[in-house]
């Protein structure tokens, strides 16, 4: 089938393939799941476009619009493990998950109101989130420290350079 004849995503009008339930540029679902194992395969599509959108091999794919348009599971187990997946992208640095980590957990408090087991995880995930931006505040200031002090020895030297010359 010729690709610009075919069917196209309803978000970002690219070219949708017949084995794909998502778009493989922003991410969006194609299709809603009515059961858990559809979740699962959906998901697992989705975490393949991410991630080649992460490391920049998708063919044209926008991290912030992948991760924006990306799938929020009712399933509790589902919720759980992309919540974890979420935290590991944010010890790597890739900052865009941040709001769909707020997303799942969200997602969360309103399941946990029938699944109390879920109100325990997803504190514990919430707790592990507050952790890792404490840290990476701690090393923004702890870096920013480090310029600052780099800035004023470089401007001490020039100084000292200054009053010898002249």
């Amino acid at each position: 089938m010729d690709s610009l004849a075919g069917p196209k995503c309803g978000s970002c009008s690219a070219p949708l393939s017949a084995e794909w339930n998502v778009c493989r540029r922003c991410g969006m679902v194609q299709r809603q799941p009515s059961a858990a194992a559809e979740e699962r395969e959906l998901l697992h599509e989705w975490n393949m476009v991410a991630s080649w959108a992460v490391g920049a091999r998708g063919p044209d794919a926008d991290l912030q619009a992948v991760v924006r348009n990306g799938l929020l599971p009712n399933d509790p187990e589902l919720l759980v493990e992309e919540a974890e997946r979420c935290l590991r992208y944010l010890r790597e640095g890739q900052s865009q998950f941040q709001r769909r980590l707020e997303a799942l957990l969200t997602r969360a408090d309103l399941l946990a109101l029938k699944e109390p087991v879920l109100a325990r995880r997803a504190e514990v995930l919430r707790k592990a989130a507050q952790e890792l931006a404490a840290r990476d505040r701690r090393e923004t200031w702890g870096c920013l420290g480090g310029m600052l002090a780099g800035v004023g020895l470089i401007a001490g030297l020039i100084a000292l350079g200054i009053s010898r010359c002249g």
